[in-house]
């Protein structure tokens, strides 16, 4: 069994101590790409919305393009953690952590 989980460093206000929580599971990998990609979608419309500058990369940080199609091709090709950097025009950066687990 696969699962996807998530987690934020983001600290602010409402979002104090987040643990990180399943997003997803499944038989395979392939079953979690959707889950995986409508949350990589949101994240990059938030960005847009938001003036957040992001970028993807992966758990060793070499960078995945920034689209679904990327995520989804560098889950293909056997990343299993995907680091979404925000960099917010106040100054304050975060990440955003997708990783998937065989369990």
């Amino acid at each position: 069994m696969k699962i996807c989980t998530f987690h934020t460093t983001d600290r602010g206000d409402d979002l104090e101590m987040i643990p990180s929580v399943i997003l997803d599971h499944g038989d395979t990998v392939d079953e979690l790409i959707p889950e995986i990609s409508d949350s990589i979608a949101m994240e990059i419309v938030t960005a847009n919305e938001e003036g957040n500058e992001i970028q993807f990369v992966d758990n060793h940080g070499n960078p995945i393009d920034k689209s679904v199609f990327g995520v989804a091709n560098a889950i293909n090709e056997g990343t299993r953690c995907i680091v979404v950097k925000k960099a917010m025009p106040d100054g304050r950066t975060y990440e955003n952590v997708y990783t998937i687990h065989s369990i």
